[in-house]
């Protein structure tokens, strides 16, 4: 049988016992009646040769690339700071950051041709938080686009309504954090579990902010 559609690639196959001709005369009778269905009568095992033949001699087209889609959230948008030598550290905590469901972001994100400084404070000002990769590189640095991005972030949040987190400084060795950041808490991050907690703990404050949202 054959489904009667234009776009139909549909066979379905039947055997029918000899000794019952009747069988065949009802089931004929069903899907004509008020369906597009047509019923060939014919032997099996020709027809799926003949098929299998057609189909080996039919032209084949290249299936489209599958693509994945892009990691599209709706968790909560977090900016990575980290000075250059620990970028390979930063990376991994991206990658486990956007694997969880958060909308992470680092200056790897930029599109070629972006005026620098406008682009990235703007992107802090709108993440909901900023993650801070604090280590012995950072400490030894005293001058670095780093300070800059902590400087647009400190000032985000002093306009911050009190008790919102928005600074998250993760340490990634035994340094402790700047003196600028001393006002707040910094975790070691130093595995899956470690970043496992930074998660739930982002997750966790992300939902207390909307509940006391006005």
């Amino acid at each position: 049988m054959k489904l009667h559609q234009s776009s139909s690639r549909s066979f379905a196959l039947e055997q029918f016992d000899p000794a019952n001709p009747g069988e065949l005369g009802q089931t004929v009778f069903f899907y004509r009646t008020g369906s597009r269905i047509e019923v060939f009568d014919g032997d099996i095992e020709a027809f799926v040769r003949e098929l299998t033949q057609r189909w080996d001699s039919t032209p084949k087209t290249t299936a489209p690339e599958r693509r994945v889609a892009p990691n599209t959230t709706n968790g909560a948008s977090v900016f990575i700071s980290y000075a250059h030598e620990d970028k390979e550290r930063a990376v991994w905590l991206y990658d486990g950051l956007r694997r969880a469901g958060l909308d992470a972001w680092m200056d790897k994100d930029l599109e070629i041709g972006t005026k620098w400084d406008p682009a990235i404070e703007s992107f802090i000002n709108e993440k909901d938080y900023f993650l801070i990769v604090v280590s012995k590189a950072l400490q030894a640095k005293n001058f670095s686009f780093v300070y800059d991005e902590i400087a647009v972030a400190l000032r985000r949040q002093r306009s911050a309504r009190q008790g919102i987190t928005y600074i998250l400084p993760v340490c990634i060795d035994d340094s402790t954090p700047l003196p600028e950041l001393a006002p707040f808490q910094a975790v070691r991050v130093s595995n899956d579990n470690d970043l496992g907690k930074v998660v739930s703990h982002i997750t966790r404050d992300l939902q207390l902010r909307a509940r006391v949202k006005p």
